[in-house]
């Protein structure tokens, strides 16, 4: 094991998780597809705001398009247009991930526990290996 930060540690597996933490309202926001997780932060982004930073960002990068798997360009008015499933394939690639495309790529788990107050706490993610 190589320790590169305090409380963090790394081996040479190829496997990758996550874990995500979500009040009640947050979980089911998520899983409505009203909202994103940014992927750097943890945090739920309403999706319509994702949607505004990834051309946002692409702008401030000099870029009037963005590009397709085939190179060709997609205005931001046509991406706006797109339909839900057509956006999130995007979110990835911008730190952004949807609740359609858990377990897509890895393996999926969820879980949820209400405390003594009645309050449900929700915990899932993905885990596996990253090829």
């Amino acid at each position: 094991m190589i320790n590169y930060r305090c409380g963090i540690f790394e081996t040479n597996s190829s496997s990758t998780h996550s874990l995500y933490f979500a009040t009640e309202k947050e979980y089911k926001d998520f899983t409505a597809g009203k909202t994103v997780i940014d992927i750097e932060t943890g945090d739920f982004i309403p999706w319509n705001e994702a949607i505004d930073t990834i051309i946002e960002l692409t702008k401030n990068n000099g870029y009037e398009n963005l590009i397709n798997d085939d190179g060709a360009p997609v205005t931001f008015e046509e991406f706006r247009a797109l339909n839900k499933e057509e956006q999130s394939y995007w979110m990835r690639d911008w730190d952004y991930i949807a609740y359609d495309d858990m377990g897509k790529y890895l393996e999926y788990y969820d879980a949820s526990y209400t405390t003594e107050h009645g309050d449900t706490v929700y915990v899932f993610g993905e885990y596996g290996n990253d090829y």
